[in-house]
């Protein structure tokens, strides 16, 4: 068991069995929306768009979470800039990941939701709304994905050809000349919203980059689902990235499959 702050055991493996019936709940509501299209979009402050789907899966997130947990939560849905607290452990939930794809009829969006230990991710849950597919992961235990009546322990997809991840929108070039004469030759996909972390933990796809600042909510959960499975989510001078409660952006990063490994040396 982990043991908080307050010297207070954690039994991550319960907390995380009671998370995969909320977040497949979420799913179903996130799926029927997406479905029947009958939800409204707005834009937030930065000018990005929040749809009604967004909102109630927050709000189902937060009032079930809050069944099992006195922690605090922080969302996208609900982040305030201007708080300053800086808590050692808190939820940290984005309720659509994907939420341009959702709009646009794509099926590249998912549910995010993980625990936060001293700047660390210790449970990550991703669930895929469309395909019924959840990604579960604490610290120590293993990455796995459930689908039905299968529980596959990641990484399950070995000795294939290497594969880069990229994102739908430009990504900038990587001034890594080591790291970018060794990837050249990876095959490479597109892919959108923490979906791709997923990837990573299985094997199907062995390395994305990011280098534009992301939001820490479409990483924590996908950061111990890739580290538990043997893989690394580090910043650019090879470091994990860190979650402080009072910031809402992520330094670049890349992150890397369990076969991937090796190119962390060529930083």
């Amino acid at each position: 068991m982990l043991m908080t702050s307050a010297a207070k055991p954690l039994d991550l493996t319960k907390i995380t069995k009671k998370l995969i019936s909320i977040i497949q709940n979420a799913g179903n509501i996130a799926q029927d929306f997406f479905l029947k299209k009958n939800f409204t979009i707005e834009k937030k402050k930065d000018l990005s768009p929040v749809t009604s789907a967004d909102m109630t899966v927050h709000n189902f997130i937060v009032k079930e979470i809050k069944k099992i947990s006195s922690f605090p939560i922080i969302s996208e849905e609900s982040f305030d800039n201007e708080v300053k607290d800086n808590f050692l452990q808190y939820w940290l939930i984005d309720p659509i990941d994907g939420t341009d794809n959702f709009i646009n009829n794509r099926v590249e969006f998912c549910i995010n939701i993980s625990l936060i230990i001293n700047k660390k991710p210790v449970i990550g849950i991703i669930e895929n709304p469309m395909t019924k597919e959840t990604f579960i992961a604490s610290k120590g235990k293993g990455s796995f994905r459930l689908y039905k009546d299968e529980k596959v322990k990641l990484p399950n997809i070995k000795n294939k050809k290497l594969v880069r991840l990229k994102s739908h929108n430009l990504d900038a070039p990587f001034k890594n000349n080591k790291v970018q004469d060794e990837i050249k030759s990876f095959h490479q996909i597109k892919m959108g919203s923490a979906l791709k972390y997923c990837l990573l933990a299985e094997g199907t796809a062995d390395i994305y980059i990011k280098q534009n600042n992301i939001s820490t909510w479409d990483t924590a959960a996908g950061q111990c689902i890739v580290e538990e499975s043997g893989g690394k989510i580090i910043d650019f001078q090879g470091d994990p990235l860190e979650y402080i409660s009072s910031q809402s952006k992520n330094p670049s990063f890349l992150a890397l499959s369990k076969e991937a490994l090796y190119l962390k040396k060529l930083l």
